[in-house]
């Protein structure tokens, strides 16, 4: 009952849509005076108890830890002898945040728009959500894509693109505008090129320009225009740093 507890985890959208992550796992950790924390990359499965450290395919869920009988088959094991478990989470903790109540009360109130058993349309894998950045530059698009208005979008291409993009934030059907625009802010906050992108507002053009080059393997004319359109995204949805 004494034992201080810090748990990472990564939410987003789609995460909580397809139930591989439960809002409630905060309100349990900080009931047990612990520290929650996310992480937009987040893909370890990590535990350490004291100096014994576990690493492995098991995500801390009922399945995962087999709590029921038809629990999944998993794997943890201690790790390498010369593997830097300080180091790892040093390195951790500078790219995750503390949830604050307000991005919480955020976060729950999307979860009534989620409808898990109604398919959805344009639905894309997680792992594109991963790679994406913003395309569409004017965002306006995205709303009119997701109400099969189309034909209001100027070009072909740029309806192809909205819809495209309203298919990779996996936006469940029939939500208002406001529900709408939170699904959306959310999902850039959760985004790993976003965080890329606020990470280099304090740079000169120039040189956020080569970190997104660098970081995401792209060319520098490439991360000009993502940069620029993520920042229409950020500013028209009200994303801080």
């Amino acid at each position: 009952p004494d034992a201080s507890i810090t748990c990472v985890s990564r939410w987003t959208p789609q995460d909580i849509q397809a139930g591989t992550t439960d809002l409630a796992c905060r309100p349990l950790v900080l009931g047990r005076n612990g520290i929650f924390l996310l992480h937009n990359r987040l893909h370890a499965k990590y535990y350490r108890f004291d100096s014994n450290v576990l690493v492995g395919s098991a995500n801390l869920t009922n399945a995962g830890m087999s709590i029921y009988s038809n629990g999944n088959v998993e794997i943890l094991c201690p790790p390498p002898a010369d593997f830097d478990a300080e180091r790892f989470e040093r390195l951790l903790f500078l790219k995750s945040h503390e949830v604050s109540d307000t991005e919480f009360d955020a976060w729950s109130q999307i979860v009534p728009t989620i409808q898990s058993d109604r398919p959805l349309e344009q639905q894309d894998t997680a792992g594109s959500f991963d790679a994406w950045k913003p395309l569409t530059r004017n965002p306006d698009y995205l709303w009119l894509a997701y109400q099969k208005r189309g034909a209001e979008i100027p070009t072909p291409e740029q309806q192809e693109i909205a819809i495209r993009e309203v298919g990779i934030l996996s936006i469940p059907s029939d939500l208002t505008e406001p529900q709408f625009n939170a699904w959306v802010r959310l999902s850039l906050q959760a985004s790993p090129f976003i965080e890329s992108v606020l990470a280099t507002r304090n740079q000169t053009e120039e040189d956020a320009y080569n970190t997104l080059s660098q970081e995401w393997n792209i060319s520098k004319s490439e991360a000009e225009r993502s940069r620029t359109t993520a920042l229409i995204w950020i500013n028209t949805f009200g994303i801080n740093p």
